[in-house]
């Protein structure tokens, strides 16, 4: 089939189907549901962006250009990654993080195409005044590379952690909740390899030779 065919297709159908009481469509239909660390690539986030509305109503395009912190900074940015969102669903919005060191609110503009015009939205989500570290003031890991048997030490008041371990197709391998700052991990035996180790929402990368 012809692509371009098959774009204006797809356009035409986004529309159509848009304009099912696309009038009532606002930005005050979208809520932001979380902000959390993608689980395969370290330098992306996702952005839940609820759609409260019918599910026959659809928006097009939709997409995060860009996200601002507290203090104006630009901490990610995204780009157009999915088809639509029908009403009634919550959507992970990917956006690669450049500032890791940040301050919340965050200031988020969303982008959609409704009926036959294209939407803006500003958003702000997050608590006032909240400041988020990078994973390495988060916590530390020791000895990295290692055997399988490690030690973390956290640099935070919070007495209860999660602690997971995925490889680089995305494949949970480990999970587990430790209390305490610092405490020993023991991994089940795994291949050699790099793994993306999460703790309470922050990533690093931890080698197993």
């Amino acid at each position: 089939m012809n692509l371009n065919y098959f774009y204006k297709l797809s356009l035409a159908f986004v529309l159509h189907f848009g304009n099912l009481n696309a009038q009532t469509i606002t930005c005050d239909n979208f809520k932001i549901k979380h902000f959390i660390a993608d689980s395969i690539n370290i330098n992306t986030m996702q952005m839940g962006i609820e759609f409260q509305a019918n599910t026959n109503q659809m928006v097009g395009y939709p997409y995060i250009p860009v996200i601002t912190d507290c203090m104006g900074d630009t901490i990610a940015k995204g780009q157009m990654f999915y088809f639509g969102q029908i009403g009634n669903t919550t959507q992970d919005y990917p956006v690669e993080l450049i500032k890791s060191n940040y301050c919340e609110p965050l200031n988020v503009t969303f982008i959609y195409l409704n009926e036959n015009r294209t939407d803006t939205c500003k958003f702000i989500f997050g608590n006032s005044a909240k400041y988020i570290r990078p994973s390495y003031q988060l916590f530390e890991v020791f000895p990295n590379p290692t055997t399988g048997e490690f030690t973390l030490e956290f640099k935070d008041n919070i007495r209860k952690h999660h602690v997971e371990l995925f490889d680089f197709m995305g494949s949970k391998v480990f999970s587990s909740f430790f209390d305490g700052s610092m405490f020993n991990v023991k991994l089940p035996e795994l291949p050699s390899g790099q793994y993306i180790l999460r703790a309470d929402g922050t990533a690093k990368i931890l080698i197993i030779d």
